[in-house]
């Protein structure tokens, strides 16, 4: 059947669209993503509301995404992860029109790989929204541009990059120079001029005028030994393709480039797909925590990759990343196991799904655990959940107070320990009898600058979890 079948086709892509929203509900009804910008998300966008400010998620702004935020935080994580997913199923229908522009080879592969690959399938169950926004406008602006509509493909290209300039701005200059040499500078430069006004006024203006035009310009790299970044890189790329996955994938990036070279010598749409991937990459290397970063090259990725054609090896690249969301091998957990490290497990869209109920779990347990009066500092991951949910009133007693979560009925404080300053900080501030650090905040800090809470005062308190 799926030798006959044409997924791509208007019937055959309603069946794995379907396929696609059913496997992401049970990650979506799980709660908040594994990121610890999903809690930052919700949390800003609760104070947003509050104080009636535009408060910027983060920098470099995503404005419209901020702004559903705003409307929906209030209801929970659920709204948004389905809102995220449901969004990201309407560009599969888009994604098959363009294999079908393009006459893809293998298409059906490729379009099931793009559906269910561990990295869609965990980026677009989560609350930030702007990842299925920006890949849906950058997809329809890409369709667009393959059927020769200059006006249609700017404007949707520049809404794109808008719902995530981090990346979308860099996908678009590529876009804007292929438009140039493909149409001539009289069209290209028309489509670039109506997706610069489309990037200005959803992004730009909005978050220039309301927050700071220093938020615009703000999206600098993480700084990080070179060593200790490229391990995470590895660790990131390891949960979203696997080794099998990853191998396959090497091996048809050399392939396709020496078919690129050889076939493909004028202005092809397989050398702006093979440009976007490349640049996406590079930008996912500056922020090699993050394997979110990986999930708007998957189908410039899977394009460029086709461009060898063999089939054996382009069909066993997508069946290696769509089993790799199932059984992963290696398996590589992505928050509350991130160091869990097995040669064969769950894969990453499994263990996501089980990682999110767990974290929630872990957390209340945490809780529990800390005396009346206590202080305890944690990681992002728990703190922005604290926060988030001190908001919206989901823990009764506890509050926010713009700086640390205190429980009013026990006078316990919760507090972020990301840096020493800020370990330092609270122990200055919130001196007490018994004052507590979670063991994988306490490892982070030893490692990354070589501090050690215990000397001012911290007990260490042993938890599984490495990313609380």
């Amino acid at each position: 059947m799926f030798r006959q079948t044409d997924w791509t086709s208007p019937k055959g892509v309603l069946l794995v669209s379907l396929v696609g929203l059913a496997l992401r509900l049970p990650n979506a009804f799980a709660g908040i993503g594994f990121d610890g910008d999903s809690g930052l998300y919700l949390r800003n966008a609760l104070l947003s509301k509050m104080q009636g400010v535009y408060i910027p998620s983060r920098g470099p702004g995503y404005f419209i995404p901020d702004l559903i935020g705003q409307t929906l935080a209030g209801y929970g994580p659920v709204p948004l992860c389905l809102l995220n997913s449901f969004l990201f199923v309407l560009s599969i229908p888009v994604f098959a029109a363009i294999l079908r522009s393009l006459n893809v080879a293998h298409r059906n592969w490729i379009l099931w790989a793009y559906t269910l690959c561990p990295v869609s399938w965990v980026a677009t169950s989560d609350v930030m929204v702007e990842y299925s926004l920006s890949l849906s406008g950058i997809l329809l602006g890409w369709l667009c541009t393959l059927r020769g509509n200059f006006w249609a493909a700017g404007l949707a290209l520049g809404a794109g990059a808008a719902m995530r300039p981090s990346q979308g701005v860099f996908i678009l200059v590529i876009f804007i120079v292929y438009w140039m040499l493909r149409w001539g500078l009289g069209r290209g430069v028309s489509a670039g001029v109506l997706s610069l006004v489309a990037l200005t006024m959803l992004w730009i203006l909005p978050v220039g005028v309301l927050a700071g035009w220093h938020i615009v310009v703000s999206y600098l790299p993480y700084e990080f030994p070179w060593l200790q970044g490229l391990m995470r890189a590895a660790g990131r790329v390891l949960s979203a393709f696997g080794f099998l996955g990853s191998a396959a994938i090497a091996a048809g990036v050399v392939l396709s480039f020496q078919s690129l070279l050889r076939q493909y010598r004028y202005v092809d749409p397989a050398w702006l797909s093979f440009a976007a991937f490349l640049i996406l990459f590079a930008l996912f290397l500056r922020h090699p925590f993050k394997m979110n970063y990986l999930f708007l090259i998957i189908p410039f990725a899977l394009h460029a990759l086709s461009v060898h054609s063999h089939k054996l090896l382009v069909s066993a690249t997508c069946l290696l990343l769509t089993l790799h969301s199932f059984v992963g091998f290696p398996s590589v957990g992505l928050i509350s196991t991130r160091y869990d490290f097995r040669w064969i497990g769950w894969g990453t869209g499994m263990r996501d799904w089980m990682e999110r109920r767990e974290v929630a779990k872990q957390i209340d347990q945490l809780i529990d655990r800390i005396s009346p009066g206590a202080v305890l500092a944690v990681q992002d991951p728990m703190i922005r959940k604290l926060e988030y949910e001190a908001l919206r009133g989901a823990r009764p007693g506890f509050s926010f107070t713009g700086k640390v979560v205190i429980d009013s009925a026990s006078q316990r404080v919760f507090a972020h320990a990301a840096t020493p300053e800020e370990v330092i900080k609270i122990a200055r501030n919130f001196r007490r009898e018994k004052m507590y650090i979670t063991s994988g905040a306490h490892f982070v800090l030893k490692r990354d600058f070589g501090y050690d809470a215990s000397s001012d005062g911290f007990i260490i308190l042993r938890v599984d979890n490495v990313g609380l």
